[in-house]
């Protein structure tokens, strides 16, 4: 995944909003997960069409193995929590990027967590220290 961004290189964390009907796969270059989104909001109840689309408050963070996106309504209502578990972001002065690594988790406005994509995760060939890693990173994210 990687972002067009004006950062200084030294930034531990970055933000971003994005709205898929203004061009999502444009801003994310390429970036396929916002359908996955709208699927597990409709899943769990908080998911009609809505028009304009939701809004997506992205955070990356340098320090950490994973990003969050934080899913709005239209209207602003917070629909929850998508985090994708991934190798730390690489936050630069025109680029952040992270390495997905399968593993994602949702967590709905009440809080309910919801694990995804296990068996991807599993399938991927990873050291045990990173697959450790990036379970602990499930656990901090979910907490």
């Amino acid at each position: 995944m990687s972002l067009a961004a004006f950062l200084p290189s030294s930034w531990q964390c970055a933000s971003f909003r994005c709205c898929p009907s203004i061009g999502w796969r444009q801003v994310t270059r390429g970036w396929a997960g916002a359908s996955e989104i709208e699927a597990l909001l409709r899943e769990s109840g908080a998911g009609e069409r809505e028009s304009p689309a939701p809004f997506f408050d992205l955070t990356f963070y340098a320090d950490r193995r994973y990003n969050a996106f934080e899913v709005h309504a239209a209207d602003g209502r917070l629909k929850g929590w998508y985090c994708n578990i991934t190798r730390p972001a690489r936050i630069a002065d025109t680029e952040v990027s992270a390495e997905d690594l399968a593993l994602d988790l949702w967590v709905d406005p009440q809080r309910r967590v919801t694990v995804l994509d296990e068996e991807e995760f599993a399938a991927l060939d990873l050291s045990p220290v990173e697959r450790t890693a990036a379970l602990a990173a499930l656990r901090e994210a979910a907490a």
